[in-house]
């Protein structure tokens, strides 16, 4: 099993544990880890009665950002645009860049990608890979995400207020006896 995801409620610490985890995982293994992957970064901003919120993907290879969702928020109506495009843009540059990293840093898999359908299957080719995954997922129900976490190669971590904090040095050294 080579694919692990972190899931559970929104702010719980995901992202903090990943991050700790990959900053300890470079110290065990003595070595600058060379990370390929994503995270996700958002933009917010407020103007009257109206709240626009950018969703963007990042790649840890070169800090391009791909325009993810776009969530407009004016006098109670929400109208999202999901760019399905640049998840299938980007999955090309995970694909190409895979090979040559140590570890494949995901997050996060949300639902958004459902549509995508190059993002996907390019996601699938890596999960399906010898490269060890270790990402976030998102905590949330649809097939899309449903047939991840029912994989026989992942493993789910669900991440809450009274185990997060105990996590760290075991994902660490599972994941540190992988390589």
């Amino acid at each position: 099993m080579n694919n692990i995801f972190l899931t559970g409620e929104v702010c719980i610490g995901k992202t903090t544990l990943l991050n700790k985890v990959l900053n300890l995982l470079k110290i065990k293994l003595n070595k600058d880890l060379s990370l390929g992957g994503f995270y996700y970064f958002r933009t917010v901003n407020k103007e009257n009665s109206k709240v626009t919120k950018k969703f963007y993907i990042v790649s840890r290879i070169n800090g391009q950002r791909y325009k993810i969702l776009e969530d407009v928020f004016i006098d109670n109506v929400n109208n999202v645009t999901t760019y399905k495009e640049n998840f299938n843009t980007y999955s090309k540059e995970l694909l190409e860049n895979f090979n040559s990293c140590d570890l494949i840093a995901l997050d996060e898999i949300g639902f958004a990608e459902a549509n995508a359908s190059d993002f996907v299957s390019n996601l699938n080719y890596v999960l399906d890979s010898n490269k060890i995954v270790f990402g976030i997922i998102k905590k949330y129900d649809c097939d899309f995400l449903d047939i991840i976490k029912s994989r026989d190669d992942v493993l789910i971590i669900d991440v809450t207020t009274k185990n997060r904090n105990q996590l760290e040095d075991n994902i660490c050294q599972l994941i540190f006896n992988m390589f």
